[in-house]
């Protein structure tokens, strides 16, 4: 077997090679993942889940190691990728480091100096565990060996059918098999394709009548049982409405199959599954489309407009698929007779959305799930009344999190010039302080979990106020410059915040003391903590709607208990639920 050039594959290469080798390693043993995009990746480029144990794969395309003038920059390249893979949870068994060299001695050391008792285990796969890894699968290494196929064994016996000429003998090879297929009937030819072990074939018009002047017909019966409840639901939409999509009826619901027309196609035992694909009327996707809720008394509750991708026709009425807001598809079945009510069936995601989308998607999720009718219209005319059987989702108490979740980093967003989606994952401290980096913009003073201490410089020199604040504590405020939150990797900045307790008081009031008594106090760090409190409060100096008595902000975060606010001053302050 000729040794394979890790190093000199290329980075693409490399990675998509050894994603085949670790596929291949673990297929039926593990479940494999592959997370979107390098370098994002919390510290995984390959995921092995074997039952509770997890692996993780850190491909590092270094092809000339990491010593040298390249030591700092690839050394720091690689700690950080180990971190953050030790702050998955749940927290993976082995860390694997796959790069595509031999590595040193002191490479080596290195990166087995990153295991420690609470880390996951290290392990490296370099040019060495490759050899023996790729060796296991003869038809990877075939890939790589670009004169291969100049070796096959010559198919039928003929040089000239051995593919020597890779892709390109193969393609006229079909071109051939295919012209052959066409001549088979004047007015059809065929497709074909090899899906796997299945050939499929598709008949397509030769001429614009073929169908008129060499009629191919398909007849079958169906045979539904109860397991093939959703595709039977499916195959009536389809013939009713028109549905799109694809249909695949499996052989076991298929009886009588028959085709006839042209000898070439004709058959009366037809066996295998079959495909029904249906696909929209041209000039009808693009169009507006609008669902509207009423109350009992016909005013407007709410209205979303979206865009129609899909209209056909079927037996019944009409199938007409909607998109809205690039996360949420409703399929509507709406009948040809006046007064039917047509049927809704809806699917979402809210992948990689922002927050706006967020609040327009749950408020359409709620009115289909609290109404039982709403009026449709296409391009600003009615078009029927859809009843909604009032739709179930499984998440629908979450909702109302997510909501305030989408509405608090709508409105840090533009006071940060920050934009992205809202996080996969939002902790329920990132919850606390998005809510509260939005009542500091809204103009409000509120406790801050990240100040649950406060620290001031002395100057030197004493005074009443500080003299109070070491005695019994007293009312302190400070500013913090550059001020940011962090929601998941993302960091929102806030500018220069100030920092206010009311009841401040010294946690090193005598050091402080030792210090101002013996001149040595300038530079001095006092230390603060909010009275009884447990957090400090904060908001913005230019953004505090009313310096002189300023609004407390509770969070007023649904399954989050805040500690207690300090309501011991009124003159000064008054506490109003966000």
């Amino acid at each position: 077997m000729t040794p394979v050039d890790w190093p000199g594959l290329g980075k693409d290469e490399f990675e998509r090679i050894v994603e085949a080798l670790v596929r291949r390693q673990w297929s039926g043993i593990a479940e494999v993942v592959s997370p979107d995009g390098r370098g994002g990746d919390q510290g995984v480029d390959i995921d092995v889940a074997q039952g509770d144990r997890r692996r993780v794969y850190q491909i590092k395309y270094f092809a000339d190691g990491f010593s040298g003038d390249r030591k700092t920059s690839r050394q720091k390249q690689i700690k950080k990728s180990f971190d953050r893979a030790c702050k998955l949870s749940p927290l993976p068994f082995e860390w694997i480091l796959v790069v595509p060299t031999k590595l040193t001695p002191g490479e080596r050391k290195y990166v087995q100096s990153l295991e420690r008792d609470d880390t996951p285990r290290v392990r490296i796969a370099d040019r060495l565990e490759l050899d023996d890894l790729i060796a296991q699968y003869p038809d990877v290494h075939q890939y790589l060996a670009t004169d291969q196929l100049k070796n096959d064994i010559l198919l039928y016996g003929k040089e000239t059918e051995s593919l020597a000429g890779g892709t390109r003998s193969l393609t006229e090879r079909i071109a051939a098999l295919g012209g052959r297929g066409d001549a088979m009937d004047l007015h059809w030819g065929v497709n074909f394709a090899r899906v796997g072990g299945m050939v499929e074939l598709s008949a397509y018009p030769k001429t614009p009548n073929a169908w008129r002047d060499s009629p191919i017909s398909l007849s079958f019966a169906t045979r539904f049982g109860p397991e093939h409840a959703e595709l039977r639901r499916q195959f009536e939409r389809s013939i009713q409405y028109g549905s799109g999509g694809t249909i695949v009826l499996p052989p076991e619901a298929l009886s009588n199959v028959s085709i006839t027309g042209p000898a070439a196609f004709a058959t009366h035992d037809a066996t295998g599954e079959l495909r029904i694909t249906t696909e929209s009327l041209p000039n009808a996707e693009g169009r507006a489309a609008e669902l509207r809720f009423v109350d009992e008394n016909g005013a407007l509750q709410s209205a979303h407009e979206g865009t129609v991708t899909y209209v056909n026709h079927g037996t019944q009425g009409w199938a007409i698929t909607i998109e809205f807001y690039d996360h949420a598809v409703i399929e509507i079945d709406q009948p040809d007779k006046a007064g039917d009510t047509g049927a809704l069936h809806m699917t979402y995601n809210m992948r990689n959305i922002q927050p706006r989308r967020v609040i327009q998607l749950v408020d359409l999720l709620v009115n289909l799930h609290s109404t039982s009718t709403c009026e449709f219209y296409l391009e600003g005319q009615r078009a029927g009344i859809l009843g909604l059987d009032r739709l179930e989702f499984n998440n629908i108490d979450e909702l109302g999190a997510i909501v305030g979740i989408a509405v608090d980093l709508e409105a840090v967003q533009p006071y940060c010039s920050s934009y992205f989606a809202l996080p996969a994952e939002v902790s329920t401290w990132d919850r606390v302080n998005l809510r509260v980096a939005r009542c500091m913009i809204d103009g409000y003073l509120i406790a801050s979990p990240l100040v649950a201490t406060g620290t001031v410089i002395l100057t030197g020199t004493t005074s009443p106020e500080l003299e109070r604040i070491l005695d019994a504590g007293g009312p302190v405020t400070y500013f913090v410059k550059d001020f940011h939150l962090e929601l998941g990797e993302r960091e929102l900045p806030l500018g220069t915040i100030a920092v206010h307790h009311p009841k401040a008081r010294a946690i090193n009031a005598e050091e402080a003391r030792e210090a101002l008594n013996s001149g040595t106090a300038e530079g001095f760090k006092l230390r603060l903590a909010p009275g009884d409190d447990p957090y400090f409060y904060v908001y913005i100096p230019n953004k505090l709607k009313n310096p002189h008595h300023p609004d407390i902000a509770c969070w007023s975060l649904g399954g989050i208990e805040q500690p207690g606010v300090n309501t011991e001053d009124p003159d000064w302050t008054t506490v109003i639920d966000r």
